[in-house]
């Protein structure tokens, strides 16, 4: 199947495919015949799979709790910037998620690593007793990292073209 060429009256004869020819001027790019079937067209994107919807939830459900704890230990006349670029960040990464953007779901699972780390730090110093709110978002931010790899979320990540 690969590409070969054969010379008949001039023209460059190929069964279902044309050879790529040199053009006559060398600041000229080669020209190529594509075939008909060729490119694909890109995928259908279908329906969304139940688990991605799963994990959008408890992505929101997380980011809601986060926002919980940051207000709880806000003073009142505190600056709410960080908690309101927290909440258009975490929109940001819902809609690319719900999206099927694949690096966004590897940005997730990298910055979940940041997630045990404050876990682990939690619990080594003996403030997760106090901090229940934070534990349970913590807990949702790695259940949110691990659907990711469900088969039918990451067959919603695939390029569609491909």
């Amino acid at each position: 199947m690969g590409i070969h060429a054969e010379k008949r009256g001039g023209d460059d004869v190929v069964g279902q495919r044309l050879a790529m020819r040199a053009p006559e001027n060398p600041y000229q790019p080669p020209s190529a015949v594509i075939e008909a079937g060729s490119p694909r067209p890109a995928q259908p994107v279908g329906r969304r799979p139940y688990s991605l919807w799963v994990v959008l939830a408890c992505y929101v459900i997380y980011n809601l709790l986060e926002a919980v704890s940051w207000l709880a230990v806000l003073p009142r006349d505190d600056d709410l910037t960080g908690v309101v670029g927290s909440a258009f960040y975490s929109l940001g990464i819902a809609i690319c998620l719900w999206r099927g953007v694949n690096w966004v779901r590897w940005w997730v699972v990298l910055t979940t690593l940041l997630t045990l780390l404050l876990l682990m730090f939690m619990v080594t110093r003996g403030i997760a007793d106090n901090n229940r709110v934070v534990v349970i978002a913590c807990l949702l931010r790695i259940t949110v990292a691990f659907l990711l790899f469900l088969p039918s979320v990451r067959r919603w990540f695939v390029p569609r073209g491909a």
